[in-house]
C-alpha cells in the first residue's frame, strides 16, 4: 500500500500533478505531521549560549540529541515528567 506521500512523488514523476497541487500536498503533509518551536536567544544576556549554538553545524540534529540525552538521563533515575 503506497502512502499519500509516495503517490504524490509518482504521480508528480509521471506528470499527474502541477507544481501547484505539489505544493498544496506537501504543505497538507507539513502541516499534519510536523510541529515547530521557536527558542528566543537574547544576544545581549545569552551571548555564549547564542555564540555556542551558532557554532553547532546542524543546529536541529544538535537539539535533538540534547533532548534525547536529557529523556535517558531521567529513564535512569526513574523520573517522570
Amino acid at each position: 500500500m503506497l502512502t499519500r506521500l509516495t503517490r504524490c512523488a509518482i504521480l508528480s514523476m509521471k506528470g499527474g500533478l502541477t507544481m501547484k497541487k505539489r505544493d498544496e500536498v506537501n504543505q497538507r503533509y507539513i502541516q499534519k505531521a510536523m510541529r515547530q518551536f521557536m527558542v528566543k536567544i537574547n544576544r545581549f544576556t545569552e551571548p555564549e549560549l547564542l555564540e555556542w549554538l551558532e557554532s553547532q553545524p546542524n543546529k536541529q540534529g544538535y537539539i535533538k540529541e540534547l533532548i534525547l540525552a536529557d529523556m535517558e538521563k531521567h529513564k535512569t533515575k526513574g523520573e517522570t515528567r
